[in-house]
């Protein structure tokens, strides 16, 4: 996964996608497609294709390599497993939301928040990121009351990252 993020660093996610690729293969011969390392591939490979991707199918991609990693995450009860799930939940969101699936989207972005804040406590950094995407996919289904709470929560986040004690 290093060189994909690599990849991605440099400008260049049409690269990152077949090392994820690579990556995920070797994982799933050497670990077995159930283990977490096979899942943790998945997700990046998803959250790739949700994050750059633009386009139908690639969208479609995205949804399908994060669905199949929630349905293997789901049975987990294991707290590292559970933070890959709540990072997966996001990226499905995304990938939803730059489809144009918006309430399925808002659902997901809740889902993601929620398990997110169980694991990582309410002021976690990565929390933020899923308070300000499910604001945004809010705002797109035109219901602008929730998406101000959001928004005002994610910036007393971002606020509170940066206060001196």
């Amino acid at each position: 996964m290093h060189i994909a993020g690599a990849y991605v660093a440099a400008g260049r996610p049409d690269l990152a996608a077949p090392a994820l690729q690579r990556g995920l293969a070797l994982a799933e011969k050497g670990y077995g497609p159930g283990d977490l390392r096979s899942c943790g591939v998945m997700v990046a490979m998803g959250s790739l294709c949700a994050s750059f991707g633009n386009d139908a199918q690639t969208l479609d991609a995205a949804r399908a390599v994060l669905g199949e990693a929630l349905r293997r995450l789901e049975k987990s009860t294991d707290g590292d497993d559970q933070l890959l799930r709540a990072r997966a939940l996001n990226a499905y969101a995304v990938a939803h939301h730059k489809s144009g699936k918006l309430d399925e989207a808002v659902v997901l972005y809740a889902r993601a928040a929620e398990l997110l804040e169980a694991l990582v406590g309410p002021e976690h950094a990565d929390l933020e990121g899923v308070l300000s995407n499910h604001a945004e996919a809010e705002r797109a289904r035109g219901n602008a009351d929730s998406a101000q709470l959001l928004e005002a929560r994610a910036r007393r986040m971002r606020r509170g990252a940066f206060s001196v004690v």
